[in-house]
């Protein structure tokens, strides 16, 4: 199979969060959504930063459960949940900025992506979609070396939100998600050395 064009896949990516928005114009899903095994909270919410911060505690009680409970990790979601998303996740919506909700795949990776052998369409799968603030589908890009060639690709098809300074940053929040996401589901797999 020839790999994806990472131009023609973002500007396809960007297509879609440009034009799959909600009616009620909220974060969120009208049902329940999950990533492999871990369900995620997708309640309608008219901010993003409360959406997110919703959405990373409950994927950091699944990755609890799966793993087991770490106190420094307990406290490090809660410091992120009420110092981190206030600081780059507010200027989103503030100072007269606004923030369109786009129907994201939400967990697109080099191994939920490909071409139909027969027509060479780019097809996406194993979705856990809800409605987000586009950048939300960069996070786990940010850890997968198969996935950087598509940042900058995105961002030209997609520009950054305001403040751009914060992108950076912000991506790094997102995928605090996905590794949270990726830890609780991936549990119980050996880890290397480990008996199998």
């Amino acid at each position: 199979m020839s790999p994806l064009d990472p131009v023609v896949f973002t500007s396809l990516l960007a297509e879609l969060h440009r034009k799959g928005t909600p009616e009620n114009h909220m974060f969120g899903f009208p049902v329940m959504t999950s990533e492999g095994k871990v369900f995620h909270q997708v309640a309608w919410q008219p901010n993003w930063g409360v959406f997110y911060g919703n959405l990373l505690k409950c994927v950091q009680v699944y990755d609890s459960a799966a793993n087991g409970t770490c106190e420094a990790l307990d406290y490090l979601v809660e410091k992120t949940i009420s110092d981190v998303i206030p600081k780059l996740l507010g200027p989103l919506q503030t100072s007269g900025r606004s923030l369109k909700p786009c129907l994201i795949h939400g967990n697109i990776n080099e191994g939920n992506m490909g071409k139909d052998i027969y027509t060479g369409e780019i097809m996406i799968w194993n979705a856990s979609s809800y409605y987000a603030h586009n950048e939300m589908e960069l996070g786990s890009w940010r850890w997968s070396e198969a996935m950087k060639g598509f940042m900058i690709p995105y961002l030209c098809a997609f520009p950054a939100s305001d403040p751009q300074e914060q992108l950076d940053d912000r991506i790094r929040l997102y995928s605090v998600k996905s590794s949270l996401n990726y830890s609780a589901v991936s549990a119980a797999i050996p880890r290397m050395g480990e008996p199998v």
